[in-house]
């Protein structure tokens, strides 16, 4: 059996949906690594992406 790596952004769905029907067929077993990031700094960082964030007035961007 050969190893072959691929690299790809889960986020296209083209790409997530050919991984998922190569490993459907039993063509291949997909293997994902940890994310080196604590997961409860990702999860900050997410919430804070999805917030709106908060709002300050020019007059008080200095004091």
């Amino acid at each position: 059996m050969a190893t072959i790596t691929l690299n790809y952004n889960p986020r296209n769905k083209t790409a997530k949906t050919l991984i998922e029907t190569i490993v459907k067929l039993g063509l291949a077993s997909v293997e994902e690594k940890d994310s080196p990031y604590n997961k409860k700094f990702v999860e900050k960082i997410r919430k804070a992406e999805k917030s709106e964030g908060e709002k300050i007035g020019t007059g008080d961007l200095w004091k």
